[in-house]
């Protein structure tokens, strides 16, 4: 009855609280919407009908990389990357990235990443070790043209590893995943680290979790950030869980080494559920996928996990699981993810999502940070279907790439206007009564939105940050 009695207070001080917010009238707002600005929907110059572009995508500034894995080369499908840059407000193609050992089926564009004047591309059915050994390219750009730098082959790459399969890069340090690499045991997978010095790029450490175990596929995802490295491993025992793992790992100051720390799992780890799959990390959060995973009893729906640090990558907690508002049977939410910067904006792709448009067209969902959690904003959706739009997607700075890769594949730029106000909760942007009743059933429910202050408690003192914050109003 204490209990009871002390959770009866704390409802009335907050509606006591929330009539003195009423009190303080209606503000005037810009909107808290994402209202995405379609800038334009490109395809290859020289694309034909089995290229895959926009089978993957990376955007940084004003240049952007998007692979076509079936792209022809010399009249031969060997696969392509395409770099496109911002000119006058549109983004233009500006090279295609070749090579000269090409081959058919080698899947050049699988995977891409940049940094800076770097960027990097992976090849997974190339063969220099055998029958889909894998390898992975890197290309910088002198006086605007893009030159091959280096050729990255595993030490012991050997037939089917699917080396490059995913990449990675942060300045001088480049990570590439081998999901299939049998280093302990079948298909357990492998993630290589290499560095540069001079313009040489020089293979390090080769990573493999300490719990591995065949079948994991640790590799399919690598993403690296500064000093920090997340892996993922979508296999059916990765972890011990049987529903995927993201290992994280971290540079050692003493002599660089990476050292093996926190294992991320989801909170629904039936097998199969394909976490791990899809990777992006901000400031202080990383946001992964899991697009093949069953919510609220709808099959392969696919969810997106948010977890946060507060000291400096040593532990990670969950903070909430996105999952899109209408999703619906094999949609595969989470076949792409993407984070800002500043850990404020989560995109997520649903590549199977089925649209008014038709079936597979696929959708793009844009989320805010609000209080200790996050809100869907705006869905995104193509111009026809089937589409696959959302396989790839990638932000930076406000602005965002999307991949959409059936038969020759495209992919759109978009401009997201998102005004960070958080006491707008429900994006109309105004500040009323429906903020504030949507405030009220949030904290009732102890749902991590109601998480104002994001202490990870739910009490008082969310109320009273919430009134500040709607007594700012926005920007």
């Amino acid at each position: 009855m204490k209990q009871l009695s002390f959770i009866n207070r704390r409802r009335k001080g907050v509606f006591a609280i929330a009539a003195s917010v009423l009190a303080l009238g209606v503000a005037s707002s810009a909107s808290a919407q994402c209202n995405s600005i379609l800038i334009n929907r490109v395809i290859a110059s020289d694309g034909v009908h089995t290229d895959r572009f926009g089978v993957s995508a990376v955007i940084q500034g004003d240049r952007a990389v998007i692979g076509a894995s079936g792209a022809e080369q010399s009249g031969v499908p060997s696969g392509g990357a395409y770099v496109f840059e911002r000119i006058a407000g549109q983004w233009v193609q500006r090279f295609k990235l070749g090579r000269v050992d090409w081959a058919d089926g080698d899947r050049f564009g699988s995977s891409v990443a940049m940094d800076g004047n770097t960027i990097v591309v992976g090849v997974p059915r190339d063969d220099d070790f055998g029958n889909d050994s894998g390898s992975v390219y890197v290309y910088t750009t002198v006086f605007g043209l893009w030159f091959q730098q280096a050729k990255l082959l595993a030490d012991d790459g050997e037939e089917d590893d699917f080396f490059g399969g995913s990449v990675a890069i942060s300045g001088d340090t480049i990570v590439v995943g081998a999901h299939s690499n049998d280093h302990d045991g079948t298909n357990s997978g492998a993630a290589y680290v290499y560095t540069r010095s001079g313009g040489v790029w020089t293979q390090g450490m080769k990573l493999s979790p300490s719990d591995a175990q065949p079948l994991d596929h640790f590799g399919v995802k690598v993403f690296i950030e500064g000093n920090r490295i997340a892996v993922g491993a979508t296999g059916l025992s990765a972890g011990g869980s049987d529903g995927g793992a993201v290992y994280m790992y971290s540079r050692s100051v003493v002599n660089g080494t990476w050292i093996e720390g926190a294992t991320l799992n989801a909170s629904n780890t039936h097998q199969g559920n394909g976490f791990g799959g899809s990777i992006d990390m901000g400031t202080n959060s990383i946001v992964i996928g899991s697009s093949l995973s069953d919510e609220n009893g709808t099959f392969h729906v696919g969810a997106a996990h948010v977890f946060t640090t507060n000291d400096d990558g040593v532990t990670w907690a969950l903070q909430e699981k996105l999952i899109a508002d209408d999703g619906f049977t094999e949609d595969s939410f989470g076949s792409g993810v993407a984070i800002s910067e500043d850990d404020q904006i989560v995109v997520v792709g649903a590549r199977s999502n089925d649209t008014a448009l038709g079936s597979n067209s696929g959708a793009a969902y844009v989320f805010t940070r609000v209080g200790g959690g996050f809100i869907q904003r705006e869905k995104i959706s193509p111009f026809s279907a089937p589409e696959l739009f959302g396989s790839a997607v990638s932000l930076d700075e406000g602005s965002l790439v999307i991949g959409a890769w059936i038969a020759t594949g495209q992919s759109y730029f978009y401009d997201l206007n998102c005004s960070l106000c958080p006491a707008d909760i429900n994006g109309d942007g105004g500040l009323n009564f429906f903020d504030v009743a949507i405030f009220l059933n949030l904290f009732n429910a102890n749902d991590p939105v109601g998480d104002f202050n994001s202490d990870g408690i739910l009490n008082f003192f969310d109320v009273s940050a919430f009134l500040a914050a709607y007594s700012a109003g926005c920007p």
